[in-house]
């Protein structure tokens, strides 16, 4: 998923790829509009790179961590605390 050359070009946004419901203002119930008064539409969730970057995050800490466990010293403990 990407840009197409035409919406860089005219500067038209590619959110309306992700929902066709305009999303609402939780406080008021109207719609919000962004400078130029198009209708804003909600975002998708968590993109595929996201999700492989918080894993290997997940891996990274676990790993610290079992490495404090199995061999408890200082600079383990130190190498492990910048992973956090």
């Amino acid at each position: 998923m990407g840009y197409d050359e035409e919406s860089l070009s005219d500067g038209s946004s590619t959110a309306s790829s992700y929902s066709e419901k305009p999303a609402a203002d939780a406080k008021s119930g109207k719609t919000k509009t962004d400078d130029q008064g198009r209708t804003l539409r909600p975002i998708g969730g968590h993109t595929p790179m996201e999700i492989l970057a918080g894993g290997i995050a997940g891996a990274s800490v676990a790993t610290s961590a079992a490495a404090m466990l199995l061999n408890p010293v200082n600079v383990v403990f130190a190498a492990g605390g910048l992973s956090w």
